[in-house]
């Protein structure tokens, strides 16, 4: 037959790995109720962010070589009014 301390531990010890087992198990699933969609939702936010700011770089950039394109069309322009056009 145990003894009583034998029969005390067994009884705590079975309780206190219940008691942690279901801890964990409810704190998984609060973390992939929650924290999961927020992640998610964290991440779309900085995707679209970035996406709108390579949008906008690439605007600036295309703003750019028109005004480039422009000035040389100017400039072209400009040679042919001084030396006569050769076509």
């Amino acid at each position: 037959m145990r003894s009583l301390r034998s029969k005390i531990l067994l009884y705590f010890g079975s309780f206190t790995t219940i008691i942690v087992l279901l801890l964990v198990f409810v704190i998984k699933n609060q973390i992939a109720s929650t924290n999961i969609p927020l992640t998610k939702d964290l991440n779309q936010q900085v995707v679209t962010a970035r996406s709108e700011q390579i949008g906008e770089w690439l605007e600036q950039r295309i703003c750019e070589l028109r005004i480039l394109s422009e000035t040389e069309t100017l400039i072209s322009k400009d040679d042919d009014k001084k030396w006569g056009k050769r076509c």
